[in-house]
């Protein structure tokens, strides 16, 4: 059963399980392939992004242990929420999150997908890997904002489908365009978190304004674990006062966990609302 599949089908008991298997599937699936990727070195040489992220360099299959094992909070909070979503848990709601199979099943595996996709990068330190891991935050990113769009236009799944495929498109033509740096900051950065903001700002709208009953409570717990992080991410990049490149306590490691932890809150938020919306 493939995603488009999930768009059009509405919660049975007998398919419900599908929520939590997929994103099992994915989980196992991704691991499978980064570990061959690893040991066949697809990433190519090592080191393009050993000197960012504060952790000393490691000899072996894993080249920075704590910031790659870190993320295995990504997965963890995937499968969760494929898990509660299987169980029925927090469904009373009317909303897309509670109505449907395709959009948390969806979101549940782009948040596995985050784990591999940040341990490729780590792990290899490769600049192949880098790729992966910046991908990753793409999809994430690309679904919050089109999931915004979607719900504050009052589109159907294709409409979402279809901006979700294009902001995905812009985010990759940044990604390996021409402008590395916009306004001093790096654009592949710039370009992640204008959306996040974004998303963020309609979130907020909805909240505030429009009342769609849903969680002021998830949504602010969403913001400030994401500014945490990213102050933490910040503070512990290479040179800066907490970066202590010998220690398995990373603050990058710790980037990786809030923002697991902001993920569920969002999460949480998304099924908070109740409202009739379009599906």
């Amino acid at each position: 059963m493939t995603f488009i599949n999930l768009i059009v089908l509405h919660i049975e008991p007998n398919n419900r399980s599908i929520k939590f298997m997929l994103p099992v599937a994915v989980a196992i699936a991704s691991m499978g392939l980064l570990f061959m990727a690893l040991l066949g070195n697809w990433f190519g040489p090592a080191g393009a992004n050993s000197d960012v992220f504060c952790e000393a360099f490691a000899p072996g299959l894993i080249k920075q242990p704590a910031n790659t094992w870190s993320n295995l909070a990504f997965i963890f909070v995937g499968l969760l929420i494929g898990w509660q979503q299987r169980q029925g848990q927090y469904g009373a709601n009317s909303n897309p999150f509670s109505r449907t199979l395709f959009y948390p099943t969806f979101f549940a595996c782009l948040v596995v997908l985050l784990g591999p996709g940040s341990m490729a990068m780590h792990a290899s330190t490769a600049h192949i890997g880098g790729f992966f891991d910046v991908l990753s935050m793409y999809l994430i990113a690309s679904f919050m904002l089109s999931y915004a769009l979607k719900r504050l236009l009052g589109w159907a799944p294709r409409q979402f489908s279809i901006c979700f495929s294009v902001v995905l498109a812009i985010c990759i033509a940044v990604h390996f365009g021409p402008v590395t740096h916009v306004f001093g900051i790096e654009s592949i950065l710039l370009i992640f978190a204008s959306y996040i903001v974004l998303a963020s700002a309609i979130e907020l709208y909805f909240v505030l304004i429009k009342k769609t009953g849903a969680s002021a409570f998830m949504a602010f717990a969403f913001i400030g674990a994401f500014i945490l992080a990213f102050i933490i991410w910040n503070l512990s990049l290479t040179g800066n006062p907490w970066c202590n490149p010998n220690t398995w306590v990373q603050g990058h490691g710790a980037w990786h966990i809030l923002n697991a932890v902001s993920l569920y809150f969002i999460y949480r938020y998304y099924l908070s609302e109740h409202k009739e919306l379009t599906v």
